[in-house]
């Protein structure tokens, strides 16, 4: 339950951090599983910016979540969003 309000907090923290765009890219390639393609499609992106903008809100939730000295690299695979 610790971890699970870390990452809930951690996930709030960065969203407000990150453009709409960005943010649009990490929901739907990490919670939903959607090709790069068909997102960079939507967003008008090249499928690349994607993975990057992707890979980056992951890091700053990581990187926010090791400031509590936690390991979140299985949370995301436990479903939680």
């Amino acid at each position: 339950m610790h971890r699970e309000r870390i990452l809930k907090h951690a996930l709030k923290v960065v969203r407000a951090r990150v453009s709409s765009r960005v943010w649009a890219c990490f929901v739907q390639r990490v919670f939903q599983n959607h090709p790069a393609a068909e997102i960079a499609r939507d967003l008008n992106l090249e499928p690349n910016a994607v993975y990057v903008n992707a890979c980056r809100v992951m890091k700053l939730v990581r990187t926010f979540c090791e400031d509590f000295d936690e390991d979140m690299s299985h949370a995301f695979e436990s479903g939680l969003s």
